[in-house]
């Protein structure tokens, strides 16, 4: 599947239909939150951990499809008392990485930190 197939895919499914692919990772719930930088959410972990990932985009649907893809991140930013970003819980210390995915989520319409 290409990833315009994809995209068209995500673009035709509900909301209800892409929340629902959420019990296997762990989340309980994803709430989109709409703020002055775009949609972001608020995701609730199956044991209590409630995150509000440092995310945002222009597409409800996009941000199902970060948290789906960022469910890990998410999680390990929203319980660590040290406040990285995620791009940090995804690549570390590995500045060049971080760039590279930063600019990979723009092209894609998603600012991340």
């Amino acid at each position: 599947m290409t990833e315009q197939e994809f995209t068209n895919m995500i673009e035709s499914a509900s909301l209800d239909t892409l929340s629902g692919l959420f019990p296997a990772m762990d989340v309980n719930s994803v709430k989109i939150i709409e703020e002055k930088k775009g949609y972001t959410a608020k995701v609730t972990y199956d044991d209590g951990v409630v995150a509000y990932p440092t995310f945002w985009s222009k597409s409800k649907k996009q941000v199902y499809l970060v948290v789906l893809d960022w469910a890990i991140e998410i999680y390990k930013q929203a319980t660590d008392k040290r406040n990285y970003g995620l791009l940090f819980y995804a690549h570390g210390y590995n500045g060049r990485l971080q760039d590279e995915t930063k600019q990979l989520c723009e092209r894609r319409g998603i600012e991340i930190i």
